[in-house]
């Protein structure tokens, strides 16, 4: 409770409990120091978030009655500018469909995130949060590759690795894809993202991502998109590679040649 790790701490009715990014044993796993996102798991009707900080101390870096920006959206692609007061109660007026929110700057100390509509509370149960990536607007792709190619056949449980060789900075690549012209991203890598975590902190790396993206039969003779993105313009001297895996133990390999775009 007192390290708030767990996002849905944001969600449980209790003041006493938070969210807020871990810095234990002095390692800060923000990168270029976060931001707040909400997901609240499906496009949804909302008239107002309300957003509890326990002080005004726990506002900071935001101060009392300034006003501030937060984004709204319900692709991931086109985003609403919102402004709300700050304060131990921010109310932020919405009154239209939306799924994601993305703050461009946040309190250190959140203990609570409430929704109406009609005044009635919404269902939070599959809202989601995270604060460790940084705002889009703090990070600038430098160089970026882009393999297409068709899969006519898979293994059960196949998935994509993509291996980023070479050096890149820590969090300093990133993999996406689309499939049939859907966005589609990584939910796994290694080293692994940046995470809160209760007993230790993740291990962080300058180089040698590999980004995972699971398949399955649907993708078939679907056209694939896979780019890699870098953000550190001193390590853009990269060899990425895809290679479709199996937890199966498929043997059938394919090699990639990605095109390099600047």
């Amino acid at each position: 409770m007192d390290r708030g790790v767990w996002d849905k701490n944001l969600f449980d009715s209790d003041m006493a409990t938070g969210f807020w990014p871990s810095t234990k044993y002095d390692i800060d796993m923000r990168v270029k120091g976060g931001t707040l996102r909400l997901d609240l798991g499906k496009i949804t009707d909302v008239d107002k978030l309300v957003v509890y900080v326990p002080d005004n101390f726990s506002l900071h870096p935001l101060l009392p009655e300034e006003g501030n920006y937060v984004e709204i959206s319900s692709d991931l692609k086109t985003w609403e500018t919102l402004t709300y007061l700050a304060g131990k109660t921010m109310t932020i007026d919405i009154h239209k469909k939306t799924r994601y929110l993305r703050f461009k700057s946040q309190p250190r100390q959140i203990v609570e995130i409430e929704g109406y509509l009609d005044g009635k509370p919404l269902d939070r149960s599959k809202w989601k949060a995270s604060n460790l990536f940084a705002h889009s607007d703090r990070m600038k792709c430098v160089k970026s590759w882009k393999a297409n190619f068709v899969l006519d056949e898979l293994a059960e449980n196949s998935y994509l690795s993509v291996a980023i060789n070479g050096k890149h900075g820590v969090e300093g690549a990133y993999v996406a894809a689309k499939i049939d012209r859907q966005l589609i991203g990584a939910p796994d890598r290694a080293a692994s993202y940046p995470s809160n975590t209760w007993e230790y902190v993740n291990a962080q790396r300058d180089s040698n991502y590999t980004y995972f993206i699971p398949l399955d039969i649907s993708c078939i003779g679907k056209e694939i998109e896979v780019y890699v993105l870098a953000y550190d313009k001193e390590n853009t001297n990269l060899k990425p590679e895809v290679w479709i895996s199996s937890h199966s133990g498929g043997k059938e390999k394919i090699r990639i040649e990605l095109e390099i775009r600047n």
